[in-house]
């Protein structure tokens, strides 16, 4: 099984600005957003800006 566009849209590591943002629900995303990204996403406690909507 392949990986999905959408998994590979989430890779824009925005360090050192959302850094820190995966500790409560909600900061990752909020961050991104503020960086004109749709939306944000956490894995492992490191936040990736995503260039999709899910």
């Amino acid at each position: 099984m392949g990986v999905s566009a959408q998994a590979d849209s989430c890779t824009v590591d925005p360090f050192p600005k959302c850094l820190d943002r995966c500790v409560r629900p909600g900061l990752c995303n909020k961050c991104c957003q503020g960086m004109g990204y749709p939306r944000g996403q956490c894995s492992v406690l490191t936040c990736f800006c995503c260039n999709y909507r899910e």
